[in-house]
C-alpha cells in the first residue's frame, strides 16, 4: 500500500474527533447515534494511542487496525455522511474546488486543525497534535501546511476558502459559528504551521524504544500550544 494511502487513512480517522465535537451540538442527531459514534471513536482513540511509528505502517497488525477502524465508520453511513462528516470535509471540498491537490484524508486532517484552531478549542487542538505526534505524522503535516501556504497566492483558493460558510449550510459545524469570509486564512495557516513546527521539534527530542514504538514517558507535557 502506498505511503500516502496509509497517511490518508489515518487522517480520515483522526478527523472524526472534530466530527464528534459538532455532533454534540446538532439537535438532529439522536442520543442513540451519538452514543454509537462515541463508542466507535473511543475504540479509535485506543488504536491511535498505541504509539506506532511509520516503521509499523506496513506491518499486518497496524494495517488490520487501520482497515478495521475505517470500516467501522463506513457502517455509520448507510444513508448519508452526517455522522462522519462536518466542517473538516467542507474544508476539503473548498480546496478541491480551487484545484488544490492532496489526498482526501490529508485534507480533512488539515481541516480538523483549522476547525479546532478557529473555535479556540485549545484542549481539543492539543489532543489532535498529540495524536498526530503519536502516529508519527508531524513532519508530514508540517509539509502539507507549507504546501497550503504556497497556494494562498492563488485568488481562486482564497475565494473558495472564504465561501466555506455557504457550503452545506444545513449541516451543523464550524461555519455555523465562524464566518469564513472574515477569516484571515493566510495568517491562520501560518499559525498552524508554526504550531506544527514547534511540535515537530519536540518529536525530534522524544525517546523511542527499540521496537519502534513511541516512549510515552517524555510526551505528557510535550505540546504547549497556547
Amino acid at each position: 500500500m502506498p505511503y500516502e494511502f496509509v497517511i490518508s487513512g489515518l487522517g480520515e480517522l483522526i478527523s472524526k474527533f472534530n466530527v464528534i465535537e459538532y455532533l454534540k451540538l446538532d439537535d438532529s442527531v439522536t442520543t442513540k447515534n451519538q452514543l454509537m459514534i462515541g463508542s466507535v471513536v473511543d475504540n479509535l482513540f485506543e488504536f491511535l494511542s498505541s504509539g506506532f511509528t511509520r516503521a509499523y505502517f506496513y506491518k499486518p497488525a497496524f494495517l488490520k487496525g487501520l482497515a478495521h477502524s475505517l470500516f467501522q465508520f463506513s457502517l455509520l453511513m448507510p444513508k448519508g455522511s452526517e455522522l462522519c462528516s462536518r466542517s473538516e470535509h467542507e474544508f476539503e471540498k473548498a480546496c478541491v474546488m480551487a484545484g488544490v491537490k492532496m489526498r482526501h484524508g490529508i485534507f480533512v486532517l488539515c481541516g480538523t486543525l483549522v476547525s479546532m484552531k478557529l473555535r479556540k478549542k485549545a484542549g481539543s487542538y492539543r489532543r489532535i497534535l498529540k495524536i498526530i505526534q503519536r502516529v508519527d505524522l508531524m513532519e508530514d503535516l508540517t509539509s502539507y501546511f507549507s504546501f497550503l501556504l504556497s497556494r494562498m497566492e492563488r485568488d481562486e483558493f482564497k475565494s473558495s476558502l472564504q465561501g466555506l460558510s455557504k457550503l452545506r449550510e444545513d449541516r451543523v459545524g464550524l461555519w455555523n459559528y465562524v464566518d469564513s469570509s472574515q477569516v484571515g486564512w493566510e495568517n491562520l495557516f501560518r499559525e498552524i504551521y508554526s504550531d506544527l513546527c514547534r511540535a515537530y521539534q519536540v518529536t525530534q527530542t522524544t525517546n523511542f524504544s527499540e521496537n519502534g514504538i513511541v516512549d510515552m514517558r517524555n510526551l505528557a507535557a510535550a505540546i504547549t500550544v497556547p
